[in-house]
């Protein structure tokens, strides 16, 4: 096996259901990169975190727009820890919140 599984899980149970899903889970890091609101002594941030307590606080870009930012956090902590790949990223909780897993490499 090459460090992943791949499952169908019936969606059907629920009203509305659109059948069987194939999920691929590769083992692979994700990334939380999360927004905390301004305090009376700092600005806006945005915390990066994965599994293992790896972890990176960078301020809040307004030079950039919403997905970038997130995105630009997720970067920092992959470049903090040495880590190499391309990253998804997916929606989360609101507009507070955003996901990123690394791509599948590219086969040669």
């Amino acid at each position: 096996m090459n460090g992943q599984s791949i499952y169908q899980i019936e969606a059907g149970a629920q009203e509305g259901g659109q059948g069987a899903r194939k999920v691929i889970d590769t083992y692979k890091k994700s990334i939380v990169v999360r927004y905390l609101g301004a305090t009376n002594f700092r600005g806006s941030r945005l915390v990066a975190e994965a599994d293992g307590g790896n972890r990176i606080t960078v301020d809040y870009d307004h030079g950039l727009n919403h997905n970038e930012r997130y995105a630009a956090a997720a970067v920092a902590l992959c470049d903090k820890m040495g880590w190499e790949g391309d990253l998804i990223q997916a929606g989360g909780v609101g507009n507070y919140c955003a996901v990123f897993v690394f791509a599948p490499a590219a086969e040669a």
